[in-house]
């Protein structure tokens, strides 16, 4: 529909679920999730309609989160060039976390951030031990956890549940 208003319109001529559109910062291309053959993946189509064009391929669930901030634009084989230099990886394992950067573009300072409370978690783990530290042991611990925050798995693992105090202080803080 146009913005002034109007008659809306279908843009996709396939079944099954659409969602989480985000429309680019010049107004000509739709972001998607789309769930199509049992997976969610992410497209993009043209404000126009027509054919979306699929940019993941992999069994994760993919979902769109937005543009870049600054409406920047790299093409995919720009993206796949920057993982071979800057990231010393093979041209199918780039075009891979191309693939990742594409969909979702908030992944990647997300990963970072996450290592980064690994890290931490693990000098913390390394100190409190001290000489009976394992790091064999640490990843064993730390995989058992299963999949939740880290501040509560340093909660569980080093018995400080400062972090998750200050996760709720901040949740709290927000509402």
């Amino acid at each position: 529909m146009p913005a002034a208003g109007g008659s809306a319109q279908r843009l996709t001529a396939y079944e099954g679920e659409e969602k989480f559109p985000h429309i680019s910062p010049d107004g000509r291309l739709i972001a998607f999730t789309a769930q199509y053959d049992g997976n969610d993946d992410v497209y993009v189509i043209s404000a126009d309609g027509g054919e979306p064009a699929r940019l993941t391929y992999h069994p994760a669930q993919d979902i769109v989160i937005g543009w870049t901030a600054d409406g920047g634009e790299w093409t995919f084989d720009q993206g796949v060039d920057y993982f071979m230099k800057e990231g010393g990886l093979d041209r199918e394992s780039a075009t891979g976390e191309a693939a990742g950067a594409a969909a979702t573009p908030g992944q990647k300072i997300h990963y970072t951030l996450g290592k980064w409370q690994i890290e931490r978690l693990l000098g913390r783990a390394r100190d409190a031990k001290g000489e009976a530290f394992s790091l064999r042991a640490f990843h064993d611990e730390l995989l058992s956890q299963g999949s939740i925050p880290l501040s509560l798995a340093e909660w569980a693992m080093l018995g400080d549940d400062s972090g998750y105090r200050e996760a709720v202080r901040l949740g709290e803080a927000g509402d």
